[in-house]
Formats: C-alpha cells, sequence, structure tokens
C-alpha cells in the first residue's frame, strides 16, 4: 500500500505517541460531552493503542507494517520478546475505555 502524498506519517516514537494522545483525547471527548455517541468514542479508543505500540516498535527498531490489527501488533510485540504491561488483554483495555465514555 503506497503511503499518499499529502497524509502525515509519523517517523519517531514521539511523533507516533502525539498522534496516539490526539486519538485518545477524541474518544475521551464523550465523558465531558454526551452529545459524542459511545460507539463513536469506542471507535476512537483503537487508534492510541496502535499508535502506541507503532511507536514502541520504532523505539526497539521492530520492523512492522502499517495494520491496524491490534492482536496482530500484541503478538509482533510478544514475539519480539517486548514485555506487555499487565492487563494488556485487548479486551481488558477496551472493557476499561468503555466503562469511562459510557
Amino acid at each position: 500500500m503506497k503511503n499518499q502524498p499529502n497524509k502525515f506519517m509519523p517517523g519517531s516514537p514521539h511523533e507516533w505517541l502525539t498522534c496516539a494522545k490526539g486519538n485518545l483525547a477524541l474518544a475521551r471527548l464523550r465523558i465531558t460531552n454526551k452529545d459524542v455517541l459511545p460507539e463513536l468514542a469506542r471507535f476512537h479508543s483503537q487508534p492510541p493503542v496502535e499508535k502506541s505500540l507503532k511507536a514502541v516498535f520504532l523505539h526497539h527498531n521492530i520492523h512492522f507494517t502499517l495494520i491496524h490489527d491490534l492482536e496482530m501488533l500484541v503478538e509482533i510485540a510478544r514475539h519480539e520478546g517486548l514485555t506487555l504491561p499487565a492487563g494488556a488483554e485487548l479486551g481488558s483495555w477496551f472493557d476499561t475505555l468503555s466503562k469511562e465514555i459510557d
């Protein structure tokens, strides 16, 4: 898949984390603005996890493809010997965020 010429592509772990923080802010809008549908907040909760993992991969010089599959990204992390935080199971993370935004 070719990158679009005008599309921003983070190049450093810091840039990936900056993008992740922005996505997380969008997901958390539901907390203070009940006009934001819970489904939209949940939709915006996946990109911060993806981008955070990709920042870690860059930091550790781990090759990855630009995918949006969290389970695959977690598998890459484990395969590369990275230790994920306790409770890093995706269902657990989404349950926590869902309670926060409902």
